[in-house]
């Protein structure tokens, strides 16, 4: 997994500093080593997130695979174990949203699309009628 990520930043950095060549500049080169350096960190983070919340996972899986009476792990950790390894994969989208604005823009249409119409979706069958134009036009009364 880290030689993947790895990889795909390798070549990514290629990719974008073949694109920099044709536009030589100071201020290019402040923006390219502004961009290598927050890919470095989220990168950074990705494969530390990884290696934490897979790490109690594996050494189960080794103890269970190595030793058939495999008593010294209590079931709790086990429990612990795959919670964390689910939880990265709830992980990643969170942090590409913090380090990529267009991602964030994307979860913050997302959303809005998804409280408006439930936000719709309730006021319908309730008692009121609160629609945005009703509350907009409350509002500047």
């Amino acid at each position: 997994m880290i030689y993947c990520y790895l990889r795909i930043l390798m070549v990514a950095r290629k990719h974008y500093r073949q694109i920099q060549a044709l536009n030589i500049g100071a201020a290019n080169n402040d923006a390219a080593r502004k961009s290598d350096t927050k890919a470095a960190k989220m990168l950074l983070i990705v494969i530390s997130g990884f290696f934490c919340c897979w790490a109690p996972a594996s050494i189960s899986v080794v103890c269970l695979t190595f030793w058939e009476d495999c008593n010294v792990l209590p079931v709790p950790y086990l429990k612990a174990s795959i919670a964390f390894a689910m939880m990265n994969s709830a992980a990643n989208p969170i942090v590409y949203g913090i380090f990529n604005k267009k991602m964030r823009e994307a979860y913050r249409r997302l959303l809005a699309k998804l409280f408006s119409r439930t936000f719709r979706r309730n006021s319908l069958s309730g008692p009121q009628d609160m629609s945005i134009d009703t509350i907009s036009q409350t509002a500047t009364s």
